[in-house]
């Protein structure tokens, strides 16, 4: 799977909310849907590192992801029992002229936990 530096966020139309926090800046690196009987939960994972970030070949095709990911219920679930909800996404171009997807998300300290 994914090493565990990695944090898991999780969609399946369910709402929350967090407390005030200082958030950082994340990449998103990958996701994987989960098996039945919970086939309708995706598992996305992110990372602080832009260099292993996911990476779509154009500004437009990223930017049609993002609003795609926008409109989805995606929350990472935090160790203090809160949920934050991924808000927010963005396209960055990388060095190489590709882009990556990124939002803000809480600091690693404060990490997700996958319920798989």
């Amino acid at each position: 799977m994914f090493p565990s530096h990695y944090i898991c966020a999780k969609t399946k139309g369910r709402f929350g909310g967090t407390e005030a926090m200082e958030l950082c800046r994340a990449y998103l690196h990958g996701w994987k849907k989960r098996e039945k009987p919970e086939e309708y939960i995706c598992d996305f994972f992110f990372t602080s590192d832009i260099q292993k970030a996911a990476y779509w070949p154009t500004k437009a095709e990223a930017d049609v992801e993002c609003a795609f990911l926008d409109s989805r219920s995606i929350w990472i679930d935090l160790q203090n029992g809160g949920q934050h909800i991924c808000r927010a996404f963005e396209s960055e171009e990388l060095a190489n002229g590709q882009f990556a997807i990124k939002c803000n998300i809480p600091p690693v300290a404060i990490q997700a936990r996958s319920t798989s």
